[in-house]
């Protein structure tokens, strides 16, 4: 833990508690003029992207550019976010992970989107932001301070769009995953110890702090699904964070994050079927990058894929995504006899929170794990850890020996 940011997690937990919304309330005209002042941008459309905590605008621009430090307007646009008010007093843990980002592209070039620079050659500035209507009259004289930063959009389909994944897809992005977690490896920065974990609701070192929210669960068979999974995940993992492997992970590898695009070419107009096979083009979204436990980077990750299975059988994906995990990235059998417990606490903190944001601020996009969520946390938990472990162990077994036959 980071010194001096103990009051950081008190803040997130205590605002969650409180139902104080963090995130920035702003127009689409708003967001058009911060682009415009602080990037030099001719905004000609935005299109404003799901998200829970902050505000991520897709902005098509024109040629015209008053930006020395934007070289040629990037054609497929730019996002412009507006983090909220929480992290936005964490400059430097942003600025680490704008420059971790350039660092992913160094190693693995085309990866992910790149972070660009403000007219006064910043890669961030904090803005003091006004709630207003979409005629530009100021209906609050209480703002609220946010850090804006603009992203070249990289183009592609997200992950979960996808007809029908199949499991070769579901290995490639575990095996990508491992490979990023290598690339992050040797990344240094000055503002390095602020990545020790970022200190929020969301980490799962704070799975434990789920107990406090378990009451936004309305329905009683499923809070106290949860409320046993939080219980188990503190009995068993928790009391061994110092026995498990740290490095810097994304924190956020989910099916809403990773792009993807049709193996074969296809024309603008096809739509793509359940046939259709996708390769992996990209990662996005990096707000949740931390030095923590390469557990937890898998477990996520294997949670969130679970929720695309579709006509798959989901446990057998997570498979899939470890196998390709472990091809790149060594877990030892100790952090391997943890990972059920570590996906089901994830499958926790993503459906309680989930409900506990719609609640807040009634917004449907925190519902969407939870329609598939629910059920897989369920199915999981209900299936013997021997059973759950037998599958996967096959699975990594398999893809070893495929892998070796290829050489």
């Amino acid at each position: 833990m980071a010194e001096g940011t103990d009051h950081l997690l008190s803040d997130s937990v205590d605002l969650a508690k409180l139902g104080v919304s963090i995130r920035c309330l702003l127009t689409q005209t708003q967001a058009r003029d911060l682009a415009g002042r602080l990037y030099g941008l001719t905004v000609t459309a935005v299109k404003e992207f799901n998200g829970y905590d902050d505000r991520n605008f897709h902005l098509t621009v024109s040629a015209d550019c008053k930006n020395k430090f934007i070289d040629e307007v990037w054609p497929h646009g730019y996002v412009l976010k507006i983090v909220n008010t929480l992290d936005s007093k964490k400059p430097g843990y942003l600025d680490a992970q704008s420059h971790l980002m350039l660092h992913l592209d160094a190693g693995i070039p085309g990866l992910c989107p790149l972070p660009v620079k403000t007219v006064e050659g910043k890669l961030s500035s904090l803005e003091t932001i006004y709630q207003e209507d979409e005629e530009g009259n100021r209906i609050s004289d209480s703002p609220t301070q946010h850090i804006v930063r603009l992203l070249m959009f990289k183009p592609g389909t997200i992950f979960y769009q996808i007809p029908q994944p199949d499991f070769d897809l579901f290995y490639e992005a575990g095996k990508f995953l491992g490979k990023m977690n290598h690339v992050f490896k040797d990344f240094s920065s000055e503002h390095l110890a602020e990545l020790d974990d970022r200190l929020h609701i969301w980490s799962m070192y704070r799975v434990s702090n789920l107990r406090e929210f378990t009451d936004s669960v309305r329905d009683e068979q499923r809070r106290r699904l949860a409320e046993e999974v939080i219980e188990a995940f503190c009995q068993e993992v928790a009391s061994h964070f110092d026995k498990l492997q740290k490095g810097i992970i994304h924190g956020d590898y989910n099916e809403q994050n990773i792009l993807v695009a049709p193996r074969d070419t296809m024309d603008v107009n096809d739509n793509p079927t359940t046939d259709t096979k996708f390769k992996l083009v990209g990662v996005i979204d990096f707000g949740d990058i931390a030095n923590a436990c390469y557990l937890f980077e898998i477990g996520i990750t294997i949670m969130y894929l679970s929720t695309c299975s579709k006509a798959l059988d989901a446990i057998e994906v997570g498979g899939h995504v470890l196998a390709g995990y472990l091809s790149q990235v060594t877990l030892t059998d100790f952090e391997l006899d943890l990972l059920r417990t570590v996906v089901a606490a994830r499958y926790a903190q993503s459906v309680v929170l989930g409900e506990y944001y719609y609640r807040l601020d009634n917004n449907e996009y925190c519902l969407t794990t939870g329609a598939v969520g629910w059920p897989q946390l369920a199915k999981l938990w209900e299936t013997p850890k021997e059973t759950v472990m037998k599958v996967w162990n096959d699975i990594v077994e398999e893809r070893k020996r495929e892998e070796a036959a290829s050489i």
